[in-house]
């Protein structure tokens, strides 16, 4: 009898053990699978920007030039790219605000795939409209987007600035365009801003993770917990930042023309 109950009992411990693997298993394929789609989205970015530079010897600007309006009105890197993108064609109107009436308004509803991560359920913004995830990056600081060109603590984006290729002096293997957030979201996809472009506010730490300035809802693995954000470089090539990354090789990587030494294993 006492063998019997044992032997129940392993059982019961091996089943129950082959359901939590199993559980496990799942769990990461559908984060793997996740992952696989959110680089998928920054690949079809990649191929945006990468035929932008065909045409156009620079980047775009972070939102499109309007001295009429404030830079939150204005619409986004995102128009200047639209027409290389493989996505739904909409219309906008280049010399109105995001929000206003019409074809502009119409399009800020639109809720595309391509510029949500499928681990993040926002799909939307507070204000109603269609969110995006991933933020072009402006340099260091929280105003550097407003930084000058020249500057030593600009990026790629500004929101009058253009940057050229042979302005990338870091090297554009070694310099930041596109990165995850899941912070600051709104007011939506294709409005310009903070919500579109960013810099790296080097006091605020962390920089990178589901708290972080910068990151996702991605994890490299169920028992690791270890958080991975894709990020676009200015090369058009494709990087997964860990949250552990030194912090001073992300600085470095946030501008253009730093001088600062990079890792070649980074």
């Amino acid at each position: 009898m006492m063998i019997k109950r044992a032997a129940v009992v392993v059982l019961v411990v091996v089943l129950g053990l082959c359901a939590g693997l199993g559980t496990v298993g799942v769990v990461q394929v559908r984060q793997a699978a996740e992952r696989m789609r959110c680089k998928n989205n920054v690949k079809q970015f990649a191929f945006a920007f990468e035929n932008y530079l065909v045409t156009y010897p620079h980047f775009p600007p972070g939102t499109v030039r309007n001295p009429d309006l404030p830079v939150e009105r204005r619409l986004n890197w995102v128009f200047d790219i639209w027409s290389f993108m493989e996505a739904h064609m909409v219309r906008h109107e280049r010399t109105k605000a995001w929000d206003a009436e019409g074809p502009n308004r119409r399009s800020a509803g639109f809720t595309l795939a391509v510029f949500c991560c499928p681990a993040n359920p926002e799909r939307t913004t507070e204000e109603g409209f269609g969110a995006i995830h991933y933020v072009g990056v402006a340099g260091l600081g929280e105003d550097a987007a407003r930084l000058p060109a020249g500057h030593p603590d600009a990026g790629v984006f500004g929101y009058d600035r253009v940057t050229r290729l042979d302005d990338v002096k870091d090297g554009r293997a070694n310099t930041l365009l596109l990165v995850e957030t899941t912070r600051v979201l709104g007011p939506a996809w294709l409005a310009g801003g903070p919500s579109a472009v960013r810099g790296l506010d080097p006091d605020e730490e962390p920089y990178l993770g589901r708290d972080g300035q910068f990151g996702s809802l991605h994890r490299a693995g169920v028992l690791t917990g270890a958080a991975l954000t894709h990020a676009l470089m200015a090369d058009c090539s494709i990087r997964a930042l860990r949250q552990d990354i030194d912090p001073s090789v992300l600085r470095a990587l946030a501008t253009i023309a730093g001088g600062e030494e990079v890792p070649a294993d980074w």
